[in-house]
């Protein structure tokens, strides 16, 4: 009878083993499908992080010209000066010229805030 309880005994521990083992094997498929979505997703902020670091190298060279031509538009005093043309040509090639680089700050501005969104809407 002490074999018969021992042999029952294993049989159930060996049971026992198989379904922690199964219960193992699920536990880690789980965390295989979490680390793999994790992964995933910083490899998607990464992404727009490089995406708006881009943005700003193209921004802040933009963001210095402004200041430059801001700076150049203040007399000795601090006033700000209007810069006069002679004629509608000239006051027309003023305004193109400033308003391209303007715009083209604008769209790299509007390119950061989507990157930026984007990175915060994953937080």
């Amino acid at each position: 009878m002490t074999c018969m309880t021992e042999l029952s005994y294993a049989e159930g521990t060996m049971r026992s083993s198989s379904l922690d083992l199964d219960s193992l094997c699920g536990q880690w498929a789980e965390l295989r499908f979490l680390a793999d979505e994790k992964a995933q997703m910083l490899s998607a902020d990464l992404s727009h992080w490089n995406l708006y670091q881009s943005a700003v190298s193209r921004l802040m060279p933009c963001l210095s010209d402004a200041e430059q031509y801001m700076g150049a538009a203040k007399d000795d005093s601090g006033s700000n000066t209007i810069t006069k043309t002679g004629n509608l040509a000239e006051a027309q090639k003023l305004l193109k010229d400033h308003q391209v680089p303007c715009i083209h700050c604008l769209v790299t501005y509007h390119i950061m805030n989507i990157r930026c969104t984007t990175l915060v809407s994953f937080c």
